[in-house]
């Protein structure tokens, strides 16, 4: 097993959130509700990547109801990438970003497929008390996380394998973890105001949040990605790119993952001292910690290409 020599922490590392048990047993009740299990695959999916697991470790101080939300959106995000990551078809992919936006926006289902209802019922819980303005941005960050997956089959179909700048931008797009960076507001029991939400501080924030969490998510699956052709990895893309072996490959994104959590300390000196802002930022560092941890515990990921950790801040 390739490893990464140093991976910056965010933060110490801290317990599961005591209330994973009572959001996997709502994950299991809704995923009932709307037919999701009857697809044994599907099943099998949400038993290997273990959503309410992955929630008690991204919000590990958030009160019940928040971590049910994470949770099964957590599950959303399983399920769309299982069905997409490896999708050659980019019109399928547009028809399924557009179906999920129209639940969004008009709160009708405009296909059989069970999990649109099911997406659906979880926009309406999770806009209880949520201003418009972060309701927008959750909905603008799922948008371009649905499109990337457009973009991947283009590339595939084409043969092309994107640069690394390229990549690492689109990986803060890719993760689909700008809306986890938005579900820490309500896991904080924050709903920034308008005029803090759109600093540009506040965007670095969120964007290196996601980007550290996806190159993470690199690191821990290089070799099941391999192994099925995948290109649209980091390490890959530094093989590729810059014709290194697999273990410097691990090391130029471990370096990368850190400069990104370089470039979100300097982005939270930069963004004020309010305490919605300082709730946020420590949410935000709690969740890329707990991406580094949970991806150590999961069945998803086999043979990962990160060691153990000693969890030392950046």
């Amino acid at each position: 097993m390739t490893t990464v020599r140093q991976l910056d922490m965010p933060c110490p590392g801290q317990d599961p959130n005591p209330a994973e048990h009572t959001a996997a047993g709502e994950l299991r009740s809704w995923a009932d509700r709307f037919g999701l299990l009857q697809d044994a695959n599907r099943g099998e999916i949400l038993r290997r990547a273990d959503p309410a697991h992955v929630a008690a470790r991204l919000y590990p101080g958030a009160p019940p109801r928040s971590l049910t939300l994470a949770t099964q959106w957590l599950a959303v995000n399983f399920l769309v990438d299982d069905l997409l990551d490896a999708e050659d078809d980019c019109e399928r992919c547009e028809a399924l970003a557009d179906h999920v936006i129209a639940a969004f926006d008009t709160g009708a289902s405009t296909t059989a497929d069970p999990l649109l209802p099911a997406i659906t019922d979880l926009w309406r819980r999770t806009t209880v008390d949520r201003s418009a303005e972060w309701c927008r941005a959750f909905r603008d960050d799922c948008a371009v996380w649905l499109w990337t997956y457009a973009r991947e089959a283009i590339d595939r179909v084409g043969g092309r394998v994107p640069g690394v700048d390229e990549y690492r931008r689109h990986r803060r797009l890719s993760s689909g973890m700008l809306m986890f960076a938005d579900l820490v507001e309500p896991a904080c029991d924050v709903d920034l105001p308008s005029r803090v939400r759109r600093l540009d501080a506040v965007h670095t924030l969120r964007a290196r949040t996601s980007e550290y969490m996806g190159l993470v998510n690199d690191l821990y699956s290089i070799h099941k990605e391999l192994a099925t052709g995948q290109v649209h990895n980091a390490v890959y893309v530094h093989m590729h790119h810059m014709g290194v072996d697999i273990g410097q490959a691990v090391d130029a994104v471990g370096e990368m993952a850190s400069a990104s959590l370089r470039a979100f300390e300097e982005a939270a000196r930069c963004a004020g001292g309010s305490e919605d802002i300082r709730r946020c930022v420590q949410g935000y560092r709690l969740l890329m910690r707990g991406a580094v941890d949970c991806c150590a515990e999961l069945d998803r990921y086999a043979a990962p290409a990160v060691g153990p950790q000693e969890g030392t801040p950046a």
